[in-house]
C-alpha cells in the first residue's frame, strides 16, 4: 500500500496516499484561518493605538470623526427670524426706560424690564405704537396691585388680570413704585393687529 510517513511526537505514522490530499487541504485551511486571526488582531491594535494617539494629542483633530446628535422636540428659528431684543421694532418704540422690544418668529412684543424675571423698583417706561395695524394683545400680565401700573389711554392696569385687546391712541406708560412686597414677573404685550375693538377700560 502506497503512502507517506509523518513523524508525530517521536512516532512515525504511516498515512496512505489516498488521504494525503485531504491532509494538505486541512493544512491549507488552518493556515488561512491563522492568517485571518493575525490580521484582525493587528487591526484592533492599530485602532486602539490611533485612539490613544488622538487622546494624547499626537494626531490632529481632523482625524476625529464626529457624528452630530439629533435633537428631538426642539424648534429651530426660521432663517432670518431669530429672536432679537431692541428698543424699536414692529411698530413699537421704547421712548424711555428699561423696557425692551422682542422680535420672535415675525411677532413684535414689548417686555417689562427683566421679563420674565422680576422687574425692579422705581422704574418707568414710555412706549409708543405706530402704524395702521396697532392692536395690543397681552400674553402675560403680573404686577403688584395698585402700586405697579401700566397706563393705556388714561386707564391704569395692575394685578394679574390681563387687559383686554385694545388700540391705544396715546403713549403707554409703565411705572413701578419704590418697594415690591411680592415677586412679580411683569408683562408682555404684542402688536397683533387687525379686527380688534378700541380700548375697553376695566372698572
Amino acid at each position: 500500500l502506497l503512502g507517506s510517513t509523518i513523524p508525530l511526537c517521536g512516532i512515525k505514522l504511516y498515512i496512505p496516499i489516498a488521504l494525503t490530499p485531504a491532509i494538505r487541504m486541512v493544512r491549507c485551511i488552518s493556515a488561512i484561518l491563522l492568517a485571518a486571526s493575525f490580521y484582525f488582531t493587528l487591526a484592533s491594535a492599530s485602532n486602539a493605538t490611533e485612539q490613544q494617539a488622538v487622546s494624547d494629542g499626537a494626531l490632529p483633530p481632523s482625524r476625529i470623526r464626529i457624528t452630530p446628535k439629533r435633537v428631538v422636540g426642539r424648534r429651530k428659528s426660521p432663517k432670518g427670524k431669530k429672536r432679537k431684543l431692541s428698543k424699536k421694532g414692529g411698530g413699537w418704540t421704547v421712548e424711555s426706560g428699561a423696557c425692551m422690544v422682542e422680535k420672535n418668529f415675525g411677532t413684535a412684543c414689548v417686555l417689562s424690564p427683566n421679563y420674565p424675571r422680576q422687574y425692579g423698583n422705581k422704574q418707568k417706561c414710555v412706549i409708543s405704537l405706530k402704524g395702521r395695524k396697532k392692536t395690543v394683545v397681552f400674553s402675560q400680565f403680573d404686577t403688584e396691585t395698585w402700586f405697579d401700573t401700566l397706563t393705556i389711554d388714561g386707564v391704569k392696569f395692575s394685578g394679574n388680570k390681563r387687559p383686554k385687546p385694545c388700540r391705544p391712541k396715546k403713549n403707554i406708560v409703565w411705572s413701578s413704585d419704590f418697594w415690591n412686597l411680592d415677586k412679580k414677573k411683569g408683562w408682555k404685550m404684542c402688536n397683533r393687529g387687525g379686527g380688534m375693538p378700541k380700548l375697553l377700560g376695566v372698572k
